[in-house]
């Protein structure tokens, strides 16, 4: 009976750690960036009028191809602005609960290629070069 539970102990610590170590792989999700009100509106936001949208929108999401929407919350708001109405693929790890995606990569699809316009390694080096600045 011991040896039993035992063996149940360690299957269920065993999937339970499968489990954690699954959930925090990274997402990739492709959509375009959109103002939180227009997204919530059930519409994107409007094409050509960009920099307007920008200085009047609080904050942005990722708003997927099935039409659901991510907040980003450790990408920077001019980041986020930069890319309105673009099609983007950001990789990250995904928080369903929250509804967000806590980004690793932002890539923008530019000139028939996708291209890496932002990573969390690309940021945290140009902060470490920038400490060393007066």
């Amino acid at each position: 009976m011991k040896k039993m539970l035992k063996i149940l102990s360690f299957t269920m610590i065993l999937a339970m750690a499968s489990s954690a170590v699954l959930a925090a792989a990274p997402t990739t999700i492709t959509g375009t960036i959109q103002g939180f009100n227009c997204v919530a509106g059930k519409r994107t936001c409007p094409i050509g009028r960009e920099d307007a949208l920008a200085a009047t929108e609080k904050v942005f999401v990722l708003l997927a191809e099935d039409w659901n929407y991510y907040f980003v919350p450790n990408l920077a708001r001019t980041i986020m602005a930069r890319h309105i109405n673009k099609q983007v693929r950001i990789t990250g790890k995904l928080d369903t609960q929250h509804r967000s995606l806590r980004a690793e990569t932002l890539e923008a699809f530019e000139k028939g290629q996708w291209r890496q316009t932002w990573s969390r390694s690309m940021q945290e080096k140009l902060q470490k070069e920038m400490d060393f600045l007066p």
